[in-house]
């Protein structure tokens, strides 16, 4: 068996150094005893691939992410049919603003989203930029990492990431940040998310397997270092707002 992962527009949604997301999850699931491959997934393609077990689009520039949202537009139905049906999808940075129902950009023009989640994204000109230390309800280990954004995404009841003792959220200071409903995993937090979270990288892991008809193993291995990194940055964190 050889688990699929679709790279949404590696190309032009890769900011930040997103690609790392796709490739810290096949590595983890190559570690855990299982192949994996990466099956990049360009805006000029008609289709999706069929039966992967996870999708990810990464963050681009604003104008990108409208770009990526017209072009996925069409493919709406089937990524919704393959997420509902236990696929996995990771959305971050401006990936996520295509997820919600509208997106209205810097010149207050509405675009209709993908609808796969019910919130709206306003992007701003003001751009955020700021560190991050949350609770996340999947683990008990906390969610660490770095935001730059201008936009913001209202409505959300579902949020990945609770309880910000550092940072800004969807929408204010301190506030829940991301989506998370099901399989399906958002946040504007970059590191990348998954390089810089290992029990967000194991957990997503053991969903991608399960999807594949496999049993999460007693381990999902990741490196020594992801592991020492967040030590470092939680212990970092937490000294800087008192905790």
């Amino acid at each position: 068996m050889v688990i699929r992962i679709a790279h949404l527009f590696p190309d032009l949604m890769s900011l930040y150094g997103g690609w790392a997301n796709a490739e810290y999850l096949k590595r983890a699931i190559e570690a855990a005893g299982t192949a994996c491959e990466i099956i990049p997934v360009q805006p000029e393609d008609e289709t999706l691939p069929a039966g992967a077990d996870a999708f990810y689009l990464g963050a681009g520039t604003e104008r990108a992410a409208l770009y990526a949202l017209e072009r996925l537009r069409p493919q709406r139905e089937a990524l919704k049919a393959a997420l509902d049906g236990g696929a996995v999808g990771l959305f971050c940075g401006t990936g996520m603003d295509l997820l919600g129902t509208t997106l209205q950009d810097m010149d207050g023009k509405q675009h209709e989203g993908l609808s796969l989640a019910p919130f709206a994204t306003e992007q701003k000109n003001k751009r955020i930029t700021e560190d991050v230390l949350g609770a996340c309800p999947l683990f008990p280990e906390p969610i660490v990492g770095f935001i730059n954004k201008c936009s913001l995404h209202r409505g959300i009841t579902t949020p990945l990431v609770k309880d910000l003792a550092l940072g800004f959220g969807n929408e204010t200071e301190g506030g829940d940040e991301g989506y998370h409903a099901g399989t399906i995993f958002a946040s504007c937090l970059t590191g990348p998310i998954l390089v810089k979270n290992p029990a967000l990288l194991k957990h997503i892991a053991a969903l991608i397997l399960r999807h594949a008809g496999l049993e999460r193993p007693a381990e999902i291995p990741v490196s020594d270092r992801a592991e020492q990194g967040y030590a470092v940055t939680v212990q970092a964190l937490r000294e800087r707002c008192g905790k």
